[in-house]
């Protein structure tokens, strides 16, 4: 297939969008050079057109892409846009995640430049419209916000740059910022698990999974709430945020589980998959597990016990012991 080549409805720099009608309602993958892989329904578009924080969602997409690691497909799919599609009804939902101080906003920035450095002193080097999402920021923003980083000691400039472009190099001041930024979640106890509330797999959380997350010292957290389709409650935003890895069962295939899977791979957080096996077998197309977390390392578990010792083998392979640990056997 051919994409098309127009104006990203984020930035409005050029792009490559691919269109399909689902349910009566035009979808359409983006691929920016900017603002990164996303999707968006033609009605958000239409709002898009007088919304005021389309610098937020720009910097949010980006900062998804960026941890997906890889091009998304142009393949108009929920679950493989997961944390990052914009429909008409979760435009304010998508930005509340979003940072508005300046402080956090150059945080971002940092972190953008040191996952671009192939090295320690590496330069980065991007037109200067490629710059804004980075920090999340409009265009009139970004130069306070390198200029700022630079008077801070956090990067340099280096002299020569070709025309258009911004070249920057992340100083030791600005790994160490970096790298303060990173602990914040290493050193909490908490691990966040997010799954089907449902009475059918209540016996996998109370004797398989969160037992496994308290044997490997942590401390299980799981927040029983209502469906949702449009963004990610603050609350669960929130405690995804302060755990230091997330525990994602995919079995019964909820959107929520896949939504806040998304959100912590775009966090950058460690994430472990589960599934009950007849899940797995193909038989119902409806639970299948999607095609995008196929090729990840998948716990598939038929009874409780053996799903509990599985997992806490995993954490303390992947994650390592917590501070709550008692003993490592």
């Amino acid at each position: 297939m051919i994409p098309d080549q127009e104006a990203c409805p984020l930035c409005s720099g050029p792009c490559q969008g691919f269109h399909s009608r689902v349910d009566q309602e035009v979808r359409s993958v983006i691929r920016c050079p900017a603002c990164g892989d996303f999707l968006v329904t033609d009605s958000a578009v239409d709002l898009l057109d007088t919304y005021d924080k389309k610098s937020l969602l720009a910097g949010f997409m980006r900062e998804a892409t960026d941890m997906a690691g890889r091009k998304a497909p142009f393949v108009t799919d929920d679950v493989w846009f997961a944390g990052r599609t914009l429909t008409a009804k979760n435009l304010d939902a998508v930005a509340i995640q979003c940072p508005t101080t300046v402080s956090a906003k150059i945080d971002k920035l940092l972190q953008a430049i040191a996952r671009r450095s192939e090295h320690p002193g590496a330069e980065v080097s991007l037109k200067v419209e490629h710059w804004a999402p980075l920090a999340y920021a409009a265009r009139g923003e970004i130069e306070y916000y390198l200029r700022h980083a630079g008077d801070s000691q956090w990067i340099e400039f280096p002299s020569h740059h070709a025309k258009g472009k911004v070249d920057a190099v992340l100083r030791p001041e600005g790994w160490r910022r970096v790298d303060d930024l990173s602990r914040v979640g290493l050193q909490s106890d908490q691990a966040f698990v997010a799954m089907w509330f449902d009475e059918s797999v209540r016996p996998a959380y109370e004797r398989g999974i969160a037992p496994a997350i308290s044997a490997a010292g942590y401390r299980p957290l799981r927040l029983d709430s209502e469906e949702f389709n449009e963004g990610i409650p603050d609350r669960i935003i929130a405690e995804i945020r302060t755990s230091r890895f997330v525990v994602a069962d995919l079995t019964g295939a909820r959107q929520n589980t896949y939504l806040e899977a998304g959100y912590c791979l775009g966090l950058g957080l460690e994430l472990i998959l589960t599934c009950r096996k007849d899940h797995l077998d193909g038989t119902d197309p409806s639970k299948r597990v999607h095609f995008d977390l196929q090729h990840r390392n998948l716990i598939a578990w038929d009874d409780e016990t053996n799903l509990k010792d599985r997992l806490a083998s995993r954490i303390l392979a992947t994650v390592g012991p917590g501070p709550l640990v008692t003993s490592v056997k």
